[in-house]
């Protein structure tokens, strides 16, 4: 099969003209829509390939066609490119580089000290097992896609509206060796070998490279300007926060995540706390790859600034920094487990250490975006997710639309309806399958959509012999954890995670979802930074500090009572670590690279 590669921007911002045996974004001249539709977001249009202007380093310029994969690497040599740097905005018609703004009513008055703090965050890469693959093919009224992406249905639902066709399009996902979220959207590097194929009717091969994948799916750069206001009392009560942020777009938003983990970041920043919220938001485009979803998807940014906020003011008061946080909880109004049980858990713990320690305390509303919602965002697909339960030739095989990421959840599907029926035969799930109706893995919503979901239609099989049913949640679902990091001044020994993760379908699933979130949690405080791809670092075994997991089970009110933990500790771990290293060096901003080792604080 003919192989695709792609030549590339050495320039962040310039003008290019391309000479050679190369396909341009001439030949392939479409738009790809959104359907993330955001009131207030000003419109870009967004071409497959760079339109004659470069907006970030590995913006792809052009593509060459070989026999193989070398063949084709070879021929990008022969193809000369000719710069001209750019000033000014990254397009004529948004001078100041704002795509969005937004705030809401706030009056600076505080009877009390008011405490401000600036916190960052670098942006930063999913880093998953495998990079992407891609293979296009063409058998007849069918366009064929075997492709690494989390969500089938929704590439399936992109490149209709991309080309307006009667063709069939049928999206397969891969193995796909992780996706952290990052294999969410569809990048426009895809769309454009995707569009090559049916419009020149070839078969087309493409396999990202390591340096590429580090260079287009990148996450996470907020910059937050934050006060509180206590009141003077002695009572120790935040009585508002007002937050600065500045997000960081990227060249342009991708079709399906457009400006989502912003809005995530706002819903996560009252926390567990029941002081009021204000902000001021500015989206920003800068030359960047565009903003993509990474494992938390805006909730990590949030807890970080709030929770390293609370020990902030903690030290300023001079008070118990758990105290402080017992004394600002507020109710929760939505079903998100046992906040209380899990701070009790985390004061016992606590006791076992006389220094070097930083908490975290958060609820995770991995609500499985239900379309109710989804709507109110603007985005253009439901938050359902459906099974299909049928006996072939004597076997059980259950359809669903969610994908097998590295996570367990085809094995917790089928343990599930294994469960339900009672058999003990051969039970088969296919999982990626767009012929059933769902939107695929993101948003911790597989389990508490896909796993309920299964579990009805598994009941229905049980009357029928056949099963399909759908799952959403109707309100809000959550699962509040809270962590704790011991740091001795050289590095991290010691790691706690409570979280209540409801029933349990596989503790050892949960406990590896659970411990895998937090080393990527601990990445990103100290090695990890996109700004510098050549000594880009990911944590190990080796640097990782013994970890207990204790999870508590307070059924939800779905029907298994499960709750979705996948991005849980990730929530909460860059807050912990980073108040745990702030006992010896404040930390303001992440990655704190400067002092990578840990023994040169």
């Amino acid at each position: 099969m003919p192989f695709v590669s792609f030549v590339r921007s050495n320039y962040p911002h310039a003008y290019f003209s391309l000479s050679g045996n190369i396909i341009t974004v001439d030949d392939i001249n479409y738009s790809i829509p959104s359907i993330a539709h955001l009131e207030g977001m000003k419109r870009i249009s967004v071409k497959p390939l760079a339109d004659r202007k470069a907006l970030f380093v590995g913006h792809a310029l052009g593509i060459v066609i070989g026999e193989d994969e070398y063949t084709a690497w070879d021929k990008k040599d022969q193809v000369e490119v000719e710069y001209k740097e750019a000033n000014g905005p990254l397009y004529q018609d948004i001078p100041d580089n704002i795509i969005y703004e937004s705030k809401n009513s706030f009056e600076d008055e505080c009877e009390g000290i008011v405490v401000e703090r600036e916190f960052s965050l670098d942006r930063v890469s999913p880093y998953y097992i495998q990079p992407r693959e891609l293979k296009v093919g063409n058998y007849g009224d069918t366009l064929l896609i075997h492709m690494s992406t989390q969500a089938p249905t929704v590439v399936e639902k992109i490149l209709y509206e991309i080309l307006e066709t009667t063709k069939k399009i049928k999206v397969v996902p891969y193995a796909l060796g992780g996706g952290f979220g990052g294999k969410q959207d569809i990048l426009p590097d895809e769309v454009s070998i995707i569009l090559l194929s049916y419009t020149k009717g070839i078969d087309l091969e493409w396999k990202e490279t390591r340096n590429e994948d580090l260079m287009l799916v990148q996450s996470r750069s907020q910059v937050h300007k934050i006060k509180a206001c206590v009141e003077d009392n002695n009572n120790n009560k935040i009585k508002w926060i007002f937050d600065e942020i500045e997000y960081d777009v990227g060249a342009f938003p991708l079709p399906w995540i457009g400006l989502s983990p912003l809005f995530v970041t706002l819903k996560h920043l009252r926390n567990v706390y029941s002081y009021n919220v204000y902000y001021n938001v500015r989206a920003i485009l800068t030359n960047k790859p565009p903003y993509g979803a990474y494992r938390g998807f805006g909730r990590p940014e949030a807890i970080f600034v709030v929770e390293r906020l609370m020990d902030e003011i903690s030290k300023e008061l001079k008070v118990d920094p758990l105290e402080f946080r017992k004394n600002n909880l507020r109710d929760l109004e939505f079903d998100a487990g046992n906040l209380r049980l899990v701070l009790d858990k985390l004061d016992e713990k606590r006791k076992k250490f006389r220094q070097g320690v930083g908490i975290s305390l958060y609820v995770h509303y991995a609500f499985a975006p239900n379309t109710e919602y989804l709507k109110k965002r603007g985005e253009e697909i439901k938050g359902v997710e459906c099974v299909k339960i049928v006996n072939e030739k004597g076997k059980v095989v259950v359809r669903t639309s969610v994908t097998e990421l590295g996570q367990g959840i085809c094995k917790s599907i089928e343990k599930i309806v294994r469960n339900t029926l009672t058999v003990n035969g051969p039970v088969e799930v296919i999982c990626g399958d767009s012929s059933v109706e769902g939107y695929g893995t993101w948003a911790s919503r597989s389990l508490t959509t896909a796993g309920n979901a299964a579990y009805l239609a598994a009941k229905q099989f049980l009357e029928k012999g056949e099963g399909y049913a759908c799952y959403e949640t109707e309100e809000i679902l959550g699962a509040v954890g809270g962590q704790l990091t011991v740091f001795d001044g050289e590095k991290i020994i010691y790691q706690y995670i409570v979280v209540d993760a409801g029933n349990v379908i596989d503790s050892e699933i949960v406990k590896g979802q659970i411990i895998g979130g937090f080393v990527q949690g601990l990445g990103e405080v100290l090695f990890e930074s996109s700004t510098d791809m050549a000594d880009y670092i990911i944590p190990t075994a080796v640097e990782s500090p013994l970890t207990d997991v204790d999870v508590i089970s307070t059924p939800s009110k779905t029907p298994l009572g499960v709750r979705g933990v996948g991005e849980n500790s990730i929530i909460g771990s860059l807050a912990s670590v980073s108040n745990a290293i702030s006992n010896y060096k404040p930390v303001y901003r992440i990655p704190v690279r400067e002092w990578r080792g840990l023994n040169q604080i």
